[in-house]
């Protein structure tokens, strides 16, 4: 059975979402993929839409979030995802691994959930 995610928009016509994507993490955060530390990009990335963040009601991540396959890296991406309010879903990408993906994010109330 397909999960299903309910926002409290009160009242809201409209759904504000922003979408991360490739964050390449790795369970250690010097690791680099082409000459860029992933975990220093994600940061910046995450610092840069903090203060925005009252504008968005969801947040979609939308896979290749480790480059490793490791639960680290996947806990790493819930780390920086639980200061925001909004909630977050996320997709899986050719470079994830669903069972570490599912267990390490679920455990952090980031939800698989496919319909919104």
């Amino acid at each position: 059975m397909e999960s299903l995610l309910t926002l409290p928009l009160a009242g809201e016509a409209r759904v504000r979402i922003l979408q991360i994507t490739d964050t390449h993490l790795f369970a250690q955060k010097h690791e680099a993929l082409l000459g860029v530390n992933t975990w220093e990009s994600y940061q910046a990335v995450l610092e840069a839409i903090r203060p925005h963040q009252h504008e968005f009601d969801l947040i979609v991540a939308t896979g290749d979030l480790a480059q490793d396959q490791s639960s680290a890296a996947y806990q790493h991406f819930a780390e920086g995802i639980a200061s925001f309010r909004a909630p977050c879903v996320w997709l899986p990408g050719n470079h994830d691994f669903q069972p570490a993906m599912y267990s390490a994010l679920q455990d952090a109330g980031i939800s698989p959930a496919k319909r919104v």
